[in-house]
């Protein structure tokens, strides 16, 4: 464990213990405070379900999360979410099962540990109305996209999204510094990882919301797997325009040193930036259109260019089902055939999908 974090540790537990000595200190007699160990606040239960079919004119597999099939239906994702908030304490056991749990947990020798099924495993502790806690496994704080089918407005992921972190296992603090502005800082096991080295990642975040627009500016920084140095900064940012049209945007840069690809030490990295619009046509129908450019010039992920892709969905809302067809293009530069392979190799691909979400 180096000495920076040796030092964050040591400062955490810190005020982690003069929060709690605080916390716990008798105040002047006054009205009984509300009980938050009461056994009879229910547990929350949700959760969703989904599948699609995909074609893709290439015959290509995505090169992004969670929508692999190429002419072929495939089962989504069973999710479970149990949790239980008793004000100041609480907890979330969330757990998925399917194609989305196997991609989001790469790091794992599937399907042999039960690992794979927790998305998020954690135990919250509020010592007041601004400062909360958790420990566990979280999903990310990164990326405007998010893990579940049915908390995405279009069905197939970004490149940026896929590239990014999944979640993170360790400790985070979150505090309302005013109305307005929010901070969380964490360390962290390596990214996506459960318990794996004695390396730790730093996260920071800064926060600002008011009226129609939220925007954050996110950070993370630590030794991988590979013993390489790695960096991220995301900004994620939404404004409802108006109540049927909203805009939003997801800008991330990683930067890895020193890149054993490439031979020499030196810092290399790749950036994505994603624009989203989404209009309500009616209660039961919403459009929602990404476009983005991933740029792996230096051929961090492997793709050794830049990649367009413009993705158009709909969202048909039948009770709690969400129908969704959606059709995009992705195009390389370069003229690399990225998409298919053998005689259908492209340097661009065509595909539409249909997807049934259902959330409960």
């Amino acid at each position: 464990m180096n000495y920076f974090t040796k030092s964050f540790l040591a400062a955490f537990s810190f005020c982690l213990f003069t929060v709690i000595c605080q916390a716990q200190t008798p105040l002047p007699a006054a009205a009984p405070a509300a009980d938050t160990t009461k056994k009879d606040v229910p547990l929350s239960i949700t959760g969703g379900v989904d599948a699609y079919y995909r074609y893709s004119g290439s015959k290509a597999g995505s090169l992004t999360s969670y929508t692999g099939a190429s002419n072929a239906f495939q089962l989504g994702t069973a999710n479970i979410v149990v949790a239980k908030d008793l004000g100041k304490i609480g907890f979330v056991a969330d757990l998925f099962w399917g194609q989305r749990a196997q991609e989001t947990n790469y790091n794992y020798n599937l399907p042999t540990t039960t690992l794979t099924a927790i998305k998020q495993l954690y135990v919250t502790y509020k010592p007041s109305d601004k400062l909360k806690f958790t420990l566990g496994q979280f999903t990310t704080f990164f990326d405007y996209e998010l893990i579940e089918a049915y908390n995405n407005l279009n069905y197939s992921m970004s490149y940026t999204f896929s590239n990014g972190p999944f979640f993170h296992t360790g400790l985070k603090a979150e505090y309302a510094i005013t109305p307005e502005f929010s901070a969380l800082v964490g360390i962290f096991d390596i990214t996506d990882t459960k318990g794996f080295s004695d390396n730790k990642h730093f996260g920071a975040q800064l926060g600002y919301a008011k009226g129609s627009f939220k925007g954050y500016l996110n950070f993370l920084t630590g030794t991988g797997i590979d013993s390489a140095s790695n960096t991220n900064i995301n900004f994620v940012g939404s404004y409802q325009v108006t109540p049927k049209f909203g805009l939003g945007v997801n800008v991330e840069t990683k930067s890895v040193s020193p890149y054993t690809k490439s031979g020499n030490s030196t810092s290399n990295s790749w950036t994505g930036i994603a624009i989203y619009a989404n209009y309500a046509v009616s209660d039961k129908f919403v459009l929602a259109l990404r476009g983005e450019n991933f740029d792996d010039k230096k051929n961090i992920v492997g793709y050794g260019t830049t990649i367009n892709e413009l993705t158009l969905s709909g969202n048909i809302k039948i009770d709690a089902l969400t129908i969704i067809p959606e059709i995009r293009f992705d195009s390389a530069g370069d003229n690399k055939k990225l998409f298919g392979t053998g005689t259908n190799a492209s340097v661009s691909d065509f595909s539409f999908l249909l997807a049934a979400v259902y959330k409960f």
